[in-house]
């Protein structure tokens, strides 16, 4: 997911780009929060053992998981808290781009699945705990119960028309919000100008900004696109035999992956492991023509105009809420009120 070692690169190359950061150091601004991966995380995180060393899954009376929502309630009121506006962003429909990789990551939860299965058989908790964390993905369910709840909590909350990812670079581009929210680096590939991570319970995060990269790389915004390319993005296989150390100084060499396809030849003779960019059949015409095709996917992604999308906070309904959550997610009601309460004195003094 995201850009293969490009942290590595940067924490070499470019630590300067690299802040940490504190919550007071965003207050009065907005973020652009990529929900899909935070969710994610909140699915994986509640997943525990018990006393008794039982899995222990957070879910309703129906079997739906509901840890998501947990953490959304709580990652949301925690931003609050610091007079902070998130902004959750939703995925819609993946590019056919990505196809082969999401062919490739449900093969791997069918195998987790099925190592779940036997590990449950053979009562090995550790295991079944760790195949239960593999088989988590994000469904219909997941993203429906997670809107509603923004809803009822009047949080802005958008689902874009493909990856939520790059509609949050939108937003950033668009000067809508301070930075994405998220573990994805492909963000900044997207253009976002401002990266956040970790940004969970503890008091400093990093905050990765983009012009402090391309200052440092000494690299055009066109040029570090292709770098991550030949780091290895979603939209590709990983290119063979290149490292980061390597994508890097092809590009200072080269300036870009076009350069380096037209001297691919002279470039193998010289390696014992031969470099393969796209497909080891493909012509240089082929190799060229994709790689311009993925460089458009970040260029122009497909997203809504950032006016289109509304981000502004709406009345709560917390009657709504608690209902919601304690009625039919079955969350205890005194947790929730708690929340509610906590979440409108944020409201009250901050916005």
């Amino acid at each position: 997911m995201g850009i293969k070692n490009l942290m590595p690169l940067l924490n070499k190359k470019a630590p300067q780009a690299i802040y940490s950061r504190q919550y007071k150091d965003l207050q009065s601004q907005t973020v652009a929060i990529d929900a899909t991966m935070a969710m994610y995380q909140f699915l994986i995180s509640t997943i525990s053992l018990n006393k008794k060393r039982q899995i222990k899954i957070l879910e309703d009376s129906e079997g739906n998981r509901t840890g998501h929502l947990i953490g959304i309630l709580h990652r949301t009121n925690k931003i609050l808290s610091h007079g902070i506006k998130p902004v959750w962003i939703f995925d819609g429909p993946s590019p056919l781009e990505k196809k082969e990789l999401i062919d490739h990551r449900q093969s791997r939860v069918e195998c987790a699945q099925q190592r779940l299965e036997q590990a449950q058989e053979d009562k090995d908790v550790e295991l079944e705990k760790k195949m239960s964390e593999r088989v988590v993905r994000i469904n219909k369910t997941h993203r429906k119960d997670a809107k509603l709840m923004l809803k009822y909590m009047g949080i802005p909350a958008f689902e874009s028309p493909s990856e939520a990812e790059a509609q949050c670079c939108e937003l950033v581009k668009a000067g809508v919000a301070r930075g994405v929210v998220s573990e994805d680096l492909d963000c900044l590939a997207f253009g976002a100008k401002s990266l956040i991570r970790g940004m969970k319970s503890s008091k400093n995060f990093t905050e990765i900004m983009l012009e402090d990269i391309l200052s440092s790389l000494n690299l055009s915004m066109s040029q570090f696109i292709d770098v991550c390319i030949l780091l290895g993005c979603d939209y590709l296989p990983k290119p063979q035999n290149i490292g980061p150390v390597t994508a890097f100084s092809f590009i200072q060499k080269y300036e870009n992956i076009e350069s380096i396809v037209n001297d691919l030849e002279n470039i193998n003779k010289k390696r014992k492991r031969k470099i393969v960019i796209t497909d080891a059949n493909d012509t240089e015409q082929d190799c060229i023509k994709k790689i311009e095709h993925v460089r458009g996917l970040f260029t122009h992604p497909n997203v809504a105009r950032a006016a289109d999308v509304d981000t502004k906070f709406h009345s709560p309904q917390p009657e709504k809420l608690l209902d919601f959550l304690v009625t039919q997610k079955q969350f205890k009601a005194k947790n929730v009120m708690t929340a509610v309460k906590k979440m409108e004195k944020s409201l009250s003094k901050y916005f």
